[in-house]
C-alpha cells in the first residue's frame, strides 16, 4: 500500500502534470490553428495553379477574402466535430492516461526511471525532425510505448485530417465563389 505521506505527494505531482498538459495542449491548438490559416492561404496558390496548369487558362481574380480563408481554417470539422472539440478531448485522453499509468506505477513502487519510461515510453533508434517555435530545424529521439506515443499519433491524425478538410473546403470556397466561370 502507498503511505499518505507518498500519495500526497503524487497527488500534488498530478496537479502539476495537469497543468502542464492544459498548457501544452493550449498552445498545441493555437499553433494548430495559424498552421490551418496558412494552409487555407497555400491552397489558393496552389489551386490557381492546378487551374492554370490543367485547363491552360489564367484565372487572375480567383481567391478568397481573409474573412473567408479564416472560415476556412477555423471551421474546420473532422467527423462531425470542430478541431477545437478534438483537442479537448485529447487533452482529457492524455491526462487520464497519464493519471492512470503514474498511479499504477508509485503503487509498484517503481522508479522515476520506470515513471518516465511509462509516461514516454523506451527510445528507439529513430529520430523525429520538427520545425521549433524559432523556425528552426530540430531533432529529437523517437520514443515508443509509452502514453505520449499514443497522444503523438492521435495529434499526427489530426493534423492530417484537419490540413485536407481546410483544402477541400477552399477548393469549394473558391468554386462556389466563382461559378459564373466554373461549371462542374
Amino acid at each position: 500500500t502507498v503511505g499518505a505521506r507518498t500519495k500526497k505527494r503524487m497527488e500534488a505531482m498530478l496537479v502539476q502534470a495537469r497543468a502542464q498538459v492544459a498548457s501544452t495542449y493550449a498552445t498545441l491548438e493555437t499553433s494548430h490553428s495559424s498552421a490551418l490559416l496558412s494552409v487555407a492561404g497555400a491552397e489558393v496558390v496552389f489551386f490557381n495553379k492546378a487551374l492554370k496548369e490543367g485547363l491552360g487558362v489564367a484565372f487572375p481574380s480567383i481567391s478568397l477574402t481573409e474573412e473567408q480563408l479564416l472560415a476556412a481554417a477555423s471551421n474546420v470539422l473532422i467527423e462531425g466535430a470542430p478541431s477545437a472539440e478534438w483537442w479537448k478531448g485529447q487533452k482529457q485522453s492524455f491526462q487520464q492516461r497519464f493519471t492512470r499509468e503514474i498511479r499504477m506505477g508509485y503503487l509498484q513502487g517503481e522508479s522515476v526511471k520506470q515513471l518516465t519510461e511509462r509516461v514516454r515510453g523506451l527510445s528507439s533508434s529513430r529520430s523525429v525532425q520538427y520545425r521549433g517555435t524559432d523556425g528552426k530545424l530540430k531533432t529529437t529521439p523517437y520514443y515508443s510505448g509509452g502514453v505520449s506515443s499514443t497522444s503523438i499519433r492521435q495529434a499526427e491524425a489530426l493534423a492530417r485530417t484537419s490540413v485536407q478538410a481546410v483544402a477541400e473546403d477552399v477548393r469549394m470556397r473558391i468554386i462556389r465563389r466563382h461559378e459564373d466561370v466554373m461549371k462542374g
